[in-house]
């Protein structure tokens, strides 16, 4: 098929310029030094989850120690995993008498209690 249409619009000599282009020219200035002067000094990095790095760095610690224990002491290590066995399966719902608890001494000073 033939594209003449397309080659009537695609000749360069009958398009005009508007204007030239304007180049910058870059002048050294004596001010500003080197290229290594020029360039800011990096800045240090802080983490951005330093909870979450806590977290995980204490766990894994934790993970580790008993880890040692259960090979280097087994009866330490059998104690640890029972507590934490009854202390995981308490209940967090409080199944006492709310009535019966006194908040007084947490709100009051020594001579009033």
């Amino acid at each position: 098929m033939d594209n003449s249409y397309n080659d009537l619009y695609s000749q360069k000599e009958d398009w005009q310029s508007l204007s030239s282009p304007i180049l910058k020219e870059e002048t050294p200035d004596e001010n500003l030094g080197t290229s290594e002067e020029i360039r800011p000094e990096k800045e240090k990095r802080h983490s951005k989850l330093p909870v979450l790095t806590f977290q995980l760095t204490v766990s894994l610690l934790v993970l580790l120690l008993l880890f040692i224990i259960k090979f280097a002491y087994e009866p330490l290590f059998t104690k640890i995993i029972t507590w934490y066995e009854a202390e995981i399966s308490r209940s967090v719902i409080y199944n006492g008498d709310f009535e019966s608890l006194d908040f007084s001494a947490l709100i009051s000073t020594p001579d009033e209690a």
